[in-house]
């Protein structure tokens, strides 16, 4: 798996959090990545047999080269994407 910067700029102190929908399922801790350039693909450490079972919840946070702060919240139910939302956080 992993991320794509699609933005006009690079994103910086990403971090990025899964968090299981489903009881009894582990969740692992955030983290963190210093940077993505923009048209970067960045590998992040999840297991594709992870997320393409029961639904999940993937946030990501990153500040912009202006100090903008954003948030994309992603829905994964059994390895399909569900819903993409993106806005800008305080």
């Amino acid at each position: 798996m992993a991320l794509m910067n699609i933005g006009s700029g690079p994103a910086f102190n990403a971090t990025y959090q899964l968090t299981p929908l489903d009881e009894g399922v582990f969740q692992p801790p955030p983290h963190h990545l210093v940077h993505v350039l923009n048209n970067e693909a960045m590998p992040i450490a999840v297991r594709i047999q992870s997320v393409s079972r029961g639904r999940w919840s993937v946030t990501l946070t990153y500040e912009s080269l202006s100090k903008r702060r954003y948030e994309t919240g992603i829905a994964i139910d059994g390895g399909m994407l569900t819903r993409v939302k993106h806005r800008e956080i305080p």
